[in-house]
C-alpha cells in the first residue's frame, strides 16, 4: 500500500487519508495488510463494510483471490483496543452487584421458607449471569481477534467462565429437581463468592489496562 495510489479507497472511521490501495491489489493481500497494521498499533475492528455492504469473514475469504480493481470502497469501522476493554469491563462490573443483590434476596428468601417467590426470582440470576458471560465473551473475542495478550488473562477468564457455566447448569438442574438442598447451596456458597472473585479479575484488568501493562503477541 502506499499514500498516493489510485483503486479501491479505503474509509477508516470516516477518513480516506490513512491508508490506500494500488491499482490491481489482490483483496486477501490488503485485507492482511489492513488487519495486521491495526494489531500492530492495538486496533479492534468493528465492522467492515464493501461498496456499501456487509462484509463478513466468510465473504472476505471468498473473495481474497479477487482484484481490488473490481471494488470502489471497503469502509473499516475501528476502535481502540483499550477503549473497547475499558467499556466491556465496564459492563462487568455493572451487572455483578445485580448479581449479588438477587442471590442474597433469593437465598433469604429460601432460608425463610418463601420457596415460591424464591423461585420467581431465579430468571433474574440467570439471566444476569448470562449478561456476565455474554460480556466476557466480548472480551475474550477481542483478546483473540486482537492478539493481545493481557497478563495471560485470556486463560483466566476461559477457566472461570467454564466454571460459571457448569455452575449454572447445577442451578438449573437444580431448579427443574426442586431440589431446594442444593440450589441453596449452590447459591450461597458457589455463585456468592463467585461474584467477589469475578470482581477481583476486573479489578485486576481494569489496573493492567491503566498501567499500560500488555503485550501484543
Amino acid at each position: 500500500m502506499n499514500v498516493e495510489a489510485q483503486g479501491m479507497r479505503i474509509v477508516i472511521n470516516g477518513r480516506e487519508d490513512l491508508v490506500s490501495v494500488d491499482p490491481g491489489s489482490c483483496m486477501g493481500d490488503v485485507l492482511d495488510e489492513v488487519r495486521d497494521l491495526f494489531r500492530a498499533n492495538r486496533i479492534a475492528i468493528l465492522e467492515m463494510r464493501l461498496d456499501g455492504e456487509p462484509f463478513e469473514n466468510a465473504q472476505q475469504d471468498a473473495l481474497r483471490s479477487d482484484s481490488t480493481d473490481s471494488y470502489g470502497a471497503l469502509e473499516v469501522e475501528a476502535v481502540e483496543l483499550e477503549v473497547l476493554f475499558r467499556d466491556v469491563l465496564a459492563s462487568i462490573r455493572e451487572h455483578l452487584p445485580r448479581v449479588s443483590e438477587r442471590l442474597t434476596d433469593i437465598t433469604a428468601k429460601i432460608q425463610g421458607g418463601d420457596v415460591t417467590e424464591a423461585f420467581a426470582r431465579l430468571d433474574e440470576v440467570l439471566e444476569a449471569w448470562g449478561l456476565v458471560l455474554g460480556a466476557v465473551e466480548n472480551l475474550r473475542r477481542l483478546l483473540s481477534l486482537s492478539n493481545l495478550s493481557i497478563l495471560g488473562v485470556d486463560e483466566v477468564l476461559a477457566v472461570r467462565e467454564e466454571q460459571l457455566r457448569k455452575l449454572l447448569e447445577e442451578v438449573r438442574d437444580a431448579i427443574r429437581n426442586q431440589d431446594l438442598v442444593t440450589l441453596g447451596d449452590c447459591l450461597e456458597y458457589e455463585l456468592s463468592p463467585m461474584v467477589r472473585e469475578w470482581t477481583d479479575v476486573v479489578d485486576s484488568l481494569e489496573k493492567a489496562v491503566a498501567s499500560g501493562n500488555t503485550s501484543s503477541e
